[in-house]
């Protein structure tokens, strides 16, 4: 295998660069101050310490270089240059050390092999080679040297044979170069795969940081809930989407049992059981009451097994709020059953209109032929029966404004002054006085374009109803405020309006509505009332959606009643048209 750049190399391997450098410096000074504080005590104690004193001066050469290279570490470009004349230079120094121990009989040869193993670790392969043949080369040099007595090496250590063996020299020569290259051959394997393992590690490193990135970026945005739970069913880990679709806080769902969550005894006691759960895949429906809207929020649950090392650990259980879609398939049936209404409104009145309208003048023509032989009885009972012909002429009529409402006239309005004039109509009203205080909070200037007559008896029935719930009477609130944006869940696209909004709302003090009826009161023929028709607030409430806006209703049990009406406000250039 051909080595990297050399020059590059420094970079492959462990905290290279400056930080390699920097490591350089401490172990060599580290090294030569243990083994040569090692020769100084030895000497102070059972030899000269006078000739100790010769061996610091490859310390001080050592301490000298390390001084001369902190200097230079940080302007020096090549930094794999540097390192490899950094331990050029160690070899000479270790050279000195053992030219100062004894030579051929120091023992301190063994310090070429740290050189060697440094170069491994920092240093291409081929480098590593250039160290060991330098060491070699050092090492067979100063044992010539000493052999041919052309230097004199200084023996702190008693020589361990009192001639030169030529033999010997010879024998440890090639033993210590030998070790050097087999040295510098497994130093440099063994950090190649150190490196290559390395780089193994940094990859796969990596690769789970970005997949973990991926995970944590996928749950912590989707837009359904996540919750995962271990065996016990306590929550491991959950989603922003679980805390904002279940309206709890973090602290309400992190570490808490999935009962204490959802509340869902089926879920609950399918998941108690992991052979069961592992073979269903229906989704749960489940609802509870918002705490935001105070309204019925409805959850579509899915919930599957979580397995690791071919066990299951736990279970995943995903949700979607489904609020909406359940009102869309409300609004799709509603519209449905209108239309079959609407259908069957033709067949009613050309087969009941028609034949009450003539059983009606029939009865009068008789009650004018009879009167002088009808007499008190004979009279009341004809009142009867035109008035109760009356009436069911009224609900037929009823019927077929809300199942066919005519053509809308839309104008713009001041709804101050439209609320005003209907005010001035209950006050005249027999049922209101001397027994219902009527109070009015009119915003001024709000202006809405819409179909007047229309939108007066949305108002009247809206009163009138407030009025029949208040029997032992009360008070009677009318207000209208300008309200920025659209109604809450507002499902209808009718008008296309964004805001801003005008708010109408008529609150009463009566008996309110219980909570198991606020879903009724829209619907067709739904009434509480002895003599009602059940059409008035679906009539007020189709109305309504026809100009672009919506009826909400509050109501809270012997506290009273509140329904809203939302009406997108005409714009600024309308209003001083109208003008």
């Amino acid at each position: 295998m051909r080595d990297a750049n050399p020059d590059q190399a420094v970079s492959a391997n462990h905290g290279r660069g400056q930080a390699g450098v920097n490591v350089l410096l401490a172990a060599r000074l580290a090294v030569i101050s243990f083994f040569m504080g090692l020769v100084v005590f030895y000497q102070a104690k059972y030899g000269s310490l006078l000739m100790a004193t010769r061996t610091l001066l490859p310390m001080a050469a050592a301490y000298l270089v390390s001084i001369i290279y902190s200097i230079f570490a940080r302007r020096v470009k090549n930094v794999g240059r540097f390192i490899l004349a950094q331990f050029l230079v160690d070899v000479a120094i270790i050279t000195g050390v053992i030219h100062f121990t004894g030579g051929a009989d120091s023992p301190f040869s063994f310090l070429y092999i740290f050189v060697i193993i440094g170069g491994a670790i920092f240093l291409s392969k081929g480098r590593t080679y250039v160290i060991a043949s330098a060491a070699s080369v050092a090492y067979g040099l100063i044992l010539d040297l000493e052999f041919f007595e052309i230097t004199h090496p200084y023996h702190l250590f008693p020589p361990i044979y009192e001639e030169v063996n030529p033999g010997y020299i010879f024998m440890k020569a090639v033993m210590n170069i030998t070790v050097f290259y087999l040295v510098a051959y497994l130093s440099a394997y063994l950090t190649g795969l150190l490196s290559k393992s390395d780089q193994q590690l940094i990859k796969q490193s990596r690769d789970f940081t970005l997949l973990k990135a991926f995970h944590e970026n996928v749950i912590e945005n989707m837009g359904s809930g996540f919750i995962a739970v271990d065996m016990g069913l306590t929550t491991l880990s959950h989603n922003p989407a679980a805390e904002r679709i279940l309206e709890l806080g973090p602290e309400e769902i992190r570490h808490k049992r999935l009962d204490h969550i959802i509340g869902l005894p089926a879920l609950t006691s399918l998941l108690m059981n992991p052979e069961k759960a592992r073979d269903y895949q229906a989704p749960f429906d489940w609802s509870f009451i918002s705490k935001v809207s105070g309204g019925e929020k409805h959850l579509t649950i899915n919930a599957s097994e979580f397995i690791a090392g071919g066990e299951t650990q736990g279970f995943v259980i995903v949700f979607q709020d489904v609020t909406g879609h359940k009102m869309m398939e409300r609004q799709v049936a509603n519209a449905e059953r209108m239309a079959a209404i609407g259908r069957v409104a033709a067949g009613i009145a050309h087969e009941i209109r028609n034949p009450l309208a003539s059983l009606s003048g029939s009865i009068q023509m008789l009650s004018a032929d009879l009167e002088p032989v009808l007499g008190y009885g004979g009279r009341r009972l004809v009142n009867i029966i035109m008035r109760e012909a009356d009436r069911l002429n009224g609900i037929i009529n009823q019927f077929l404004q809300y199942a066919s409402p005519p053509k809308l006239k839309p104008q713009v309005v001041d709804v101050g002054e439209l609320l005003k004039e209907m005010a001035t109509l209950l006050l005249a009203d027999p049922r209101v006085q001397g027994r219902i205080e009527c109070h009015r909070d009119i915003e001024p200037g709000l202006f809405a374009n819409v179909d007047p007559e229309q939108f007066r008896q949305v108002i009247w029935n809206l009163c009138v109803n407030a009025i029949d719930a208040m029997e032992n009477g009360g008070e009677l609130m009318v207000k209208a405020a300008r309200a920025q944006g659209g109604p809450p869940r507002k499902p209808i696209e009718t008008g296309s309006a964004s805001g801003p909004y005008i708010i109408i709302t008529v609150e009463d003090n009566g008996g309110g509505i219980p909570p198991d009826q606020l879903d009724k009161i829209f619907e067709p023929f739904y009434t509480t009332k002895s003599r009602g028709t059940g059409l008035g607030l679906p009539t007020a409430s189709k109305i309504v959606e026809s100009h672009g806006g919506k009826i909400t209703v509050r109501a809270e049990p012997e506290k009273g009643t509140t329904f809203s009406v939302w009406l997108p406000e005409a714009p600024l250039h309308s209003h001083a048209a109208t003008a």
